[in-house]
Order: C-alpha cells, then sequence, then structure tokens
C-alpha cells in the first residue's frame, strides 16, 4: 500500500493528545477505510508508528529505545526485553450506522495492557 496519484481516495484527519521526547501519542480519525490508511498515511508525512514492521523503522519498542541508551541492570549492561512487540495502533472508539435501523452505534475500548504499559514509561521517561 502506498500513496500514488491513481490510487484511491483516503482521507485521516489526526490531532496530537500527548508529546514525549521521541514519540507522539496522537488520535486519528479516518474517514475512508483503505488497508494500512493511518499506517501508510503517517509513514508519507516522515513519522511511522513507533512499532511497525511493515511500514515503521522497528518490529519491538524496549525502555532503551524510549530512555535513548543503553540499561544497566546489576553489574552488567544488558538488553531488555520489548515493552511492546506489535504494531502500536489501538482503535478505542468506533462508530458506525446499524446496517438495517439505521441507529448509530459507538463501541468504546480502553488501550490493552500493554499499550498502557508502554505510555506509562513514555510518561516516566520520554518527556
Amino acid at each position: 500500500m502506498v500513496i500514488a496519484n491513481r490510487g484511491k481516495p483516503s482521507l485521516t484527519f489526526w490531532r496530537v493528545a500527548e508529546r514525549f521526547k521521541h514519540f507522539t501519542l496522537v488520535e486519528a480519525d479516518i474517514r475512508t477505510g483503505r488497508t494500512h490508511q493511518i499506517r501508510v498515511h503517517f509513514k508519507s508525512i516522515g513519522y511511522p508508528l513507533a512499532v511497525d514492521a511493515l511500514y515503521g523503522q522497528r518490529e519491538a519498542l524496549t525502555i532503551a529505545d524510549i530512555k535513548q541508551s543503553k540499561l544497566r541492570v546489576g553489574k552488567f549492561t544488558e538488553e531488555v526485553g520489548a515493552l511492546m512487540s506489535r504494531t502500536t495502533l489501538h482503535a478505542f472508539r468506533l462508530s458506525l450506522r446499524h446496517p438495517l435501523s439505521n441507529e448509530p452505534l459507538v463501541f468504546e475500548a480502553e488501550p490493552p495492557k500493554d499499550f498502557r504499559a508502554l505510555l506509562n514509561q513514555l510518561r516516566k521517561w520520554g518527556k
């Protein structure tokens, strides 16, 4: 998936929800539903997702990525496991109209545990 002159039109609105030292939490509102739309649009403007094996720069995010340094664990310097090793996207709200009744439906979901843990570390070390 790429942005191309002859491609299908797509539209993504976004706003900054929270800024960190090397990362930014954004809320994206897609008006179309193209495959990988958010991932492609953010990569195209030079801001790929923090973790995105296909369109981004890393397959996982560690505390060392946030602190921008190696961590000392005990007497030895070691790499610490990934805080998140999946695409850093979370659909917190989905709005649509019921196909039969045309009633508006809204579904919301809190971020999963790994996403919350990542945000906690960004708030602690990434300001």
